[in-house]
């Protein structure tokens, strides 16, 4: 669909995604083919591999994020107010002038709660700030 809508001469600044669009490789690969910057959501156990040369699950390299690397954010305006959260950004790889990316959404719950994401954007968009936003409006 996102193909046919391009082809015939639409554009797109990024796509946002739900899980089960986000777990799709085939579809990341075709965006990131067409150079289309894309924040999708995925299940905590998609995995990922890392520069140990081994595959991780997200969830599992969230927990391994020290604090520092989280950023209290608001993804957006909500029915209740503002929508805080800490976020953490993980560059994954750059190729080309873009960079792939894992984010992850924390609740500030006492018991939090975590949300991923995987993005691909020009390396100079790839901002937490940038990529919250997006997730926000998905």
């Amino acid at each position: 669909m996102i193909g046919c809508a391009l082809d015939s001469g639409a554009t797109a600044a990024r796509v946002a995604a739900d899980e089960v669009y986000g777990h799709d490789s085939k579809l990341r690969r075709f965006l990131e083919g067409r150079q289309i910057a894309y924040v999708l959501a995925v299940a905590s156990d998609q995995r990922l591999w890392q520069s140990d040369f081994m595959q991780h699950r997200v969830d599992a390299i969230a927990l391994s994020l020290p604090a520092y690397r989280w950023k209290r954010l608001s993804s957006g305006q909500g029915s209740k107010g503002e929508r805080l959260y800490d976020w953490a950004l993980m560059e994954l790889s750059k190729q080309n002038g873009w960079t792939r990316a894992l984010l992850v959404r924390r609740s500030i719950d006492e018991e939090p709660e975590c949300a991923y994401y995987l993005c691909y954007a020009p390396s100079e968009k790839n901002t937490i700030e940038t990529l919250v936003r997006v997730a926000g409006e998905r």
